[in-house]
């Protein structure tokens, strides 16, 4: 005879032992006819949870964009950074607004996943080898990069944006070429006159 405790140590169900092991082998054999893309997927969807429940501890670090988005020289600074300490980064966390923008313009080097198992955990890309997830718990300005490697320690970075410079040289720029094309226009419309008056 098989008895069940529970954490009181108060019996709450028994049977025979060949009851029990029908009982043992069955769930084990529903367990086994998990398709293997689900068990991947969750997988998958236990260790971002892992790596965002890490997130608020992550140390920040500030690095400037040339750019008003992540681009590939932002992420490429901050690679660098991470391997600087002899790490390998797996995991790119950023915000779904970035990934949008990324894709708009940087395109070329990203490496899409179509496959639904994989979108429905949040990963949406490879790149350089990283596997690349958004989430929406990332701000826009930040980028998270975390190494997961094998028998190693978890080991994790938060990358901000530093852009300020950039968005005022953007301005200026428009404003000259605000400046500009109203000239051009100007000259364009003078012209038109002097061949109407003609």
């Amino acid at each position: 005879m098989v008895k069940f405790i529970d954490e009181n140590g108060k019996e709450f169900f028994s049977c025979s032992s060949a009851e029990a092991r029908f009982a043992i082998q069955s769930v084990k054999e529903k367990r086994e006819k998990i398709d293997p893309a689900e068990r991947e997927s969750q997988r998958r969807i236990k260790e971002r949870d892992f790596i965002l429940s890490k997130y608020t501890e992550t140390q920040v670090e500030t690095i400037a964009c040339e750019k008003p988005y992540m681009d590939v020289n932002f992420i490429i600074d901050c690679k660098a950074e991470i391997e600087k300490l002899d790490k390998r980064i797996t995991h790119l966390f950023m915000h779904p607004n970035q990934y949008n923008t990324l894709m708009k313009w940087e395109r070329d080097m990203l490496e899409p996943d179509y496959n639904k198992s994989l979108l429905k955990t949040g990963r949406v890309a490879a790149l350089w080898g990283m596997e690349v997830y958004v989430s929406k718990e990332i701000p826009e300005n930040e980028l998270y990069e975390v190494s997961l490697e094998t028998e190693e320690e978890f080991f994790a970075k938060r990358f901000q944006m530093d852009r300020t410079e950039e968005v005022e040289t953007l301005s200026s720029i428009e404003d000259y070429l605000g400046k500009i094309i109203g000239e051009l226009e100007d000259k364009r419309n003078e012209i038109m006159s002097s061949k109407l008056n003609r």
